[in-house]
């Protein structure tokens, strides 16, 4: 550790630890909701392998009612139209709908691999399945949206800081992850 602050192996098991607690808290509270189905497996956290650490990304996968597959994702990955350049931001809380399985994967993703020839691949980020919970919920009622703003850690979205230390929040995101899993229509859409 420097004398700056903590190292950077312990911002990242904090980051894991945090995120890690926030996922179990919500998988919890689903759980109690029976018309909600968790899909089998591990069911919500990244690997460490030789090539590539993604252990300290967490997500929920639900099945609604109609077998498809929804994410609460703790984390916010996007693609800047702009510039091509790929961002993500961990810990923040995202609904994520119309996963699919690509070529040779049995795992989902709102993302598609296309195999173009041997050795060109091209992958089509579909950042329109990545729903912010409180633009779903609130939609353009901006006065109601910024008062529920008040209540989060940074003041513009659902972090799973929010989720630890408020069971009010955490209620909200599991009744609006409820509602988005009963109400999204053609989530298949692309």
């Amino acid at each position: 550790m420097s004398e700056t602050g903590i190292s950077f192996e312990k911002a990242m098991d904090a980051i894991k630890d945090v995120t890690g607690k926030a996922r179990m808290d919500i998988r919890e509270e689903l759980k109690k909701d029976p018309r909600i189905r968790l899909k089998k497996g591990e069911n919500g956290c990244g690997k460490d392998t030789d090539y590539n650490d993604r252990s300290m990304y967490h997500w929920i996968t639900a099945c609604g009612s109609d077998d498809k597959e929804y994410e609460l994702a703790f984390f916010y990955s996007e693609i800047d139209v702009d510039s091509g350049n790929c961002h993500c931001q961990l810990g923040r809380l995202m609904f994520v709908k119309g996963l699919i399985k690509n070529p040779g994967s049995n795992i989902t993703s709102p993302n598609e691999v296309i195999c173009n020839k041997p050795g060109e691949t091209t992958i089509v980020f579909h950042s329109n399945k990545w729903i912010n919970p409180l633009d779903y919920i609130f939609g353009s009622d901006k006065p109601q949206k910024e008062e529920f703003q008040k209540k989060l850690a940074n003041g513009k979205w659902i972090t799973v800081d929010d989720v630890c230390r408020d069971e009010s929040i955490k209620q909200f995101v599991v009744k609006a992850f409820v509602k988005f899993i009963l109400e999204s229509p053609n989530a298949d859409a692309k």
